[in-house]
């Protein structure tokens, strides 16, 4: 946190309000892994492992004038069903995303291209995995689907599987418990 800080002091005098923001954001959505509430981002939630790293953060960037940081969420059903809403829905468009672009292979597809997005798969899961408190036993039927995503990709890297053949994949959200 300090030496985040130490960098949002060094952009302050160099650099424009939005670079500030802009590398708190990247500090949220990488190594805190949290999930932007909105599709124009600007509101995340952070698991609660996660607290006291950003109370650290805060601390430090209020000396230099950012203040209102955070909002922490009540500890009321309300509050943590709009949570997990919210990051489940993040995941459903992760995953869909990936349905999307393996609809979207073909003869030219790179097994590079492949190879990151059985990757991409694999992070889906393993970030998911941190929320499993609050996404409960859908975590199981994102597991489920993420590994069919995968296996076809796999498929077809191995060339297991005619790329002509594959069916268009819907955008279609994980279907609910």
């Amino acid at each position: 946190a300090q030496r985040i800080a130490g960098d949002a002091n060094h952009l302050i005098h160099y650099a424009e309000t939005t670079d500030v923001s802009a590398a708190v954001i990247a500090v949220i959505t990488g190594p805190m892994q949290g999930i932007a509430m909105r599709k124009r981002g600007g509101f995340y939630f952070i698991r609660p492992v996660e607290s006291p790293t950003w109370q650290k953060l805060c601390d430090e960037l209020a000396k230099y004038s950012f203040f209102g940081l955070s909002c922490p969420m009540a500890g009321d059903d309300r509050s943590r069903h709009m949570a997990q809403h919210n990051v489940r829905g993040a995941f459903e468009a992760d995953l869909a995303e990936l349905r999307k672009q393996l609809g979207e292979v073909d003869e030219k597809t790179r097994d590079s291209t492949i190879e990151r997005r059985l990757d991409e798969c694999t992070a889906l899961v393993s970030k998911a995995e941190l929320y499993e408190e609050i996404l409960g036993g859908w975590l199981d039927t994102l597991r489920a689907d993420a590994k069919a995503v995968k296996e076809r990709f796999r498929a077809r890297l191995d060339g297991e599987e005619d790329v002509f053949s594959l069916p268009k994949v819907e955008d279609e959200p994980i279907a609910a418990e």
